[in-house]
C-alpha cells in the first residue's frame, strides 16, 4: 500500500509540472475564482524563469518550472504577466480571466473545515438605510481568506466594503485586499497577506461589508449568504468555511434607556469585594439578623425567567466567625415571593463549591419565571459572620452573577450623595495613574449598546468644589482608546459650570461620533481630568433620548408603528382590563415601568390572532403614572395608566 500512495503522489506531481499555464487560475483547480488570490499571496515575492511571449489572455502558454510550489502547484501558476516575479502586477490576470474554467486540473482538497459568524448592525436615514455585515472568526490562524458574499435578496442594493486591519495585523504593508464585484448581487472577496506568516485570531473581525438600500424597497428582512469560503495557511494548510446562511434582522430602534443608575445595582447587607478573589470582585454578605442579598436589576436576569435551565451553582467561603456555620440560599421574584431554601452546611475560609438543581427551589409560586433577588440568610438568628460568594453559574457556563460586571474604576457608589433612588457614582479622589474614572456597563447591559440612532446622553453631576469640570467619553468593545470624541462637560452643564447641588448634563451624540466611532458598541463611560484631580465628583441618572423612534417611559409615543392599549378604568384602583389587536397567534411579554425607567413588574401572556382583552391587578403598585409594555414577536404596544386609591 505504501508503494502505490507514492506511485499516486509521484504521478500528480509529474504532471502538475508538465501542465500548461492559464494566466489568472493561480491554484490550478480549473477556474479562476477569489481564491487564487491566497496562492498568489502565499507565493507574493517568488522569483522564476520568465515565460517566453508572455501574455495574460487567456490561452495555454507553455513554462518552465520555477524552484517552488504550494502544495503541488508550482510557483509558475502564480506568474500571471510572466515577468518571472510573483508581484501585484500578476492580479490583472485574475480581473481580465474571472470566471474562466479549463481542464487542467491540479489541486487537491482541503485539510480541514472550520466556521466563521456575521455580526449585524444597521442605521437609517429617510431615504436610506444601511446594512454592515461585520464578518469575524474565532481561534483560527490564517495566512489569507477569501469568500463570496451573496446579498442578491436585496435586489438593487448598493454594495460598499470596508476592510478592518484590526482583524489583520500587519507589518510594512504586507496585506493585499482583492475585490471583484460581480453581477447578481454577489461580492468575491479575498484578503491575503504577502508576507508568509499567520496571524492568531481571535475574535476580531476580519471585513465590514456594508449594504445600502432603499427604505421602502423591502417589505421582509432579507437573507445573505457566505459562500464557498477558504483559508490559506502560511504552512499551505487549506481550510474550507462552512457556508454561512444569515437573516438580517429588522433595522433597529433608537435607544431610549437609562444607562446606568446606581440604584440598579443594588446589594442588600452587603457589597462587592476584590481583596478575596484573585479577579475582579465577589459579593461580600454581612449575615446577622438580616438577609444579604444580590438584586438583578445590576445585570440582565432581572425579571428574566430561568425555569428552562437545570441547575445552579456559586463558590462560596465564610471568615472565622462562619466556621462550621450553615446558611440558606434562595431567590425572590419581582412580586417578593421567596423559593424553596437551600442549605448549606459546614461553611469554611476556603472556596467551596455548591451545586442544586433548580427544581429543588421551585414551589406553589413560580418564582423562577421572574427573578428579582438573590438572597443568603444565617440559619440562625444570634450568628453574626461574613460570607463571600461568586460565580453564581447556572447549568455550568452561564452566569446568573458574577463579580466581574460590576466594575468601577477610580470610583465607588455613594449611597449619600444619590440624586434619585440610593447610589451615586463618586470619583475617588487619589492620584491613580489614568486619574480617571470609569463605569462599565457590563454591569447594566448584555456586552454593549447601540447608540448609533439616539440623540443624546443625559446625566447629573455635581462637585465638592464650585466651578471644576471634567472631560466626558465613551469608548466602544474592540476598539482602540481615542476613537471617540472627548468633551469637557463645561459646555454642556445647565447653567454653565458644577455645584454642589446636582445639574443636568446634556450632550449631543454627535458631539461623540467621528468616522472612527460610531457609537454601535458601548461599553464605558469615562470621566476624567488629569490635570486637575484634587476634587470630588458625583454623577447619576444617566440615560439616553431620543425625539423620534423609540420608547421611553417619560415620554411614549402616540400612533405609529407601535400599537395603542385600551386600559380602563384608568385611573384604576384594583382591576386594569387591557385590550389589544395582535396579527397572530403568540407569545407576549408584560412589563410595567414607573415615570423613571425602573421595571416594576413582569409577566407572560398568551396572544390570539385578533382581538384580546386580559386584567391586570396594581396591586403591588403605589398611587401615581406608569407605563405599560407589552412586546410579542411581531408588535410592540405601550400605554400608560394611574394608579388611584
Amino acid at each position: 500500500m505504501k508503494l502505490s500512495l507514492f506511485f499516486v503522489c509521484l504521478y500528480i506531481s509529474v504532471n502538475a509540472q508538465n501542465e500548461p499555464l492559464l494566466p489568472g487560475d493561480f491554484n490550478m483547480d480549473g477556474i479562476v475564482s477569489i481564491h487564487d488570490a491566497l496562492y498568489w499571496g502565499l507565493a507574493h515575492g517568488e522569483t522564476g524563469p520568465p515565460r517566453t511571449a508572455a501574455t495574460i489572455n487567456w490561452t495555454p502558454q507553455p513554462t518552465d518550472d520555477w524552484d517552488e510550489s504550494i502544495r503541488q502547484v508550482n510557483n509558475k501558476f502564480q506568474d500571471g504577466d510572466g515577468n518571472g516575479l510573483i508581484d501585484t502586477f500578476d492580479l490583472e490576470a485574475l480581473h481580465q480571466n474571472f470566471d474562466s474554467t479549463h481542464m487542467y486540473v491540479i489541486k487537491d482538497g482541503t485539510d480541514r473545515q472550520s466556521a466563521l459568524w456575521i455580526v449585524h448592525f444597521a442605521s437609517e436615514n429617510s431615504v436610506e438605510r444601511m446594512h454592515r455585515y461585520e464578518v469575524r472568526m474565532k481561534d483560527d490562524s490564517l495566512h489569507g481568506i477569501a469568500f463570496t458574499f451573496d446579498f442578491s435578496n436585496f435586489d438593487n442594493a448598493v454594495l460598499d466594503i470596508g476592510v478592518s486591519l484590526d482583524g489583520l495585523p500587519l507589518e510594512n504593508d504586507a496585506l493585499i485586499v482583492e475585490v471583484l464585484e460581480e453581477a447578481e448581487s454577489k461580492l468575491h472577496l479575498a484578503i491575503t497577506r504577502t508576507d508568509k506568516t499567520n496571524y492568531i485570531l481571535v475574535g476580531e473581525p476580519i471585513v465590514n461589508i456594508v449594504v445600502c438600500e432603499d427604505v421602502a424597497s423591502l417589505t421582509a428582512p432579507p437573507k445573505v449568504y457566505v459562500k464557498d469560503a477558504e483559508i490559506l495557511q502560511a504552512d499551505e494548510g487549506r481550510v474550507a468555511i462552512y457556508d454561512h446562511e444569515f437573516q438580517t434582522p429588522p433595522p433597529p430602534m433608537p435607544e431610549c434607556k437609562v444607562l446606568w443608575n446606581g440604584e440598579q445595582c443594588l446589594y442588600q447587607n452587603g457589597t462587592i469585594n476584590s481583596q478575596v478573589v484573585d479577579y475582579n470582585f465577589a459579593f461580600e454578605g454581612w449575615l446577622d439578623d438580616k438577609r444579604a442579598g444580590i438584586q438583578m436589576g445590576c445585570h440582565r436576569w432581572q425579571g428574566e425567567n430561568i425555569s428552562q435551565y437545570d441547575s445552579l451553582s456559586f463558590l462560596i467561603r465564610t471568615n472565622e466567625e462562619g466556621i462550621g456555620k450553615s446558611i440558606g440560599f434562595f431567590i425572590a421574584d419581582i412580586h417578593g415571593n421567596l423559593s424553596n431554601p437551600f442549605i448549606v452546611n459546614e461553611l469554611d475560609t476556603a472556596f467551596q463549591q455548591f451545586q442544586l438543581p433548580l427544581q429543588a427551589l421551585e414551589n406553589d409560586e413560580p418564582i423562577l419565571e421572574a427573578i428579582d433577588w438573590i438572597y443568603f440568610e444565617a440559619l440562625k438568628s444570634e450568628d453574626e459572620f461574613t460570607i463571600y460568594v461568586d460565580q453564581i453559574v447556572m447549568d455550568g457556563n452561564t452566569p446568573l452573577w458574577n463579580g466581574e460586571k460590576c466594575y468601577y474604576r477610580d470610583g465607588t457608589i455613594n449611597e449619600e450623595n444619590a440624586h434619585t433612588g440610593q447610589y451615586s457614582f463618586e470619583r475617588i479622589v487619589e492620584p491613580y495613574e489614568w486619574n480617571h474614572s470609569v463605569i462599565d456597563l457590563n454591569c447594566q447591559q448584555d456586552m454593549t449598546v447601540n447608540l448609533s440612532l439616539s440623540d443624546e446622553i443625559r446625566f447629573y453631576a455635581k462637585a465638592d468644589q464650585l466651578g471644576k469640570t471634567f472631560d466626558f467619553y465613551v469608548s466602544e468593545a474592540f476598539k482602540e482608546w481615542g476613537n471617540c470624541n472627548a468633551l469637557d462637560i463645561s459646555h454642556y452643564i445647565e447653567g454653565g459650570e458644577l455645584t454642589a447641588d446636582y445639574r443636568l448634563v446634556t450632550i449631543p451624540l454627535e458631539d461623540l461620533k467621528n468616522e472612527n466611532c460610531l457609537l454601535e458598541k458601548v461599553q464605558n463611560l469615562h470621566f476624567f481630568n488629569p490635570d486637575d484631580i484634587e476634587f470630588k465628583f458625583y454623577i447619576d441618572d444617566i440615560e439616553v433620548y431620543s425625539e423620534t423612534g423609540c420608547f421611553t417611559p417619560a415620554e411614549v409615543p402616540e400612533q405609529t408603528e407601535y400599537q395603542q392599549l385600551i386600559i380602563y378604568p384608568n385611573p384604576a384602583s384594583e382591576i386594569l382590563s387591557i385590550q389589544l389587536h395582535a396579527r397572530q397567534s403568540t407569545q407576549g411579554e408584560v412589563r410595567i415601568f414607573d415615570m423613571q425607567g425602573r421595571i416594576l413588574d413582569h409577566l407572560s401572556i398568551q396572544l390570539t390572532a385578533g382581538p384580546n382583552t386580559f386584567t391586570y391587578a396594581p396591586t403591588i403598585l403605589n398611587v401615581g403614572l406608569y407605563v405599560i409594555h407589552i412586546q410579542s414577536e411581531n408588535n410592540i404596544y405601550n400605554g400608560k395608566f394611574v394608579v388611584s386609591n
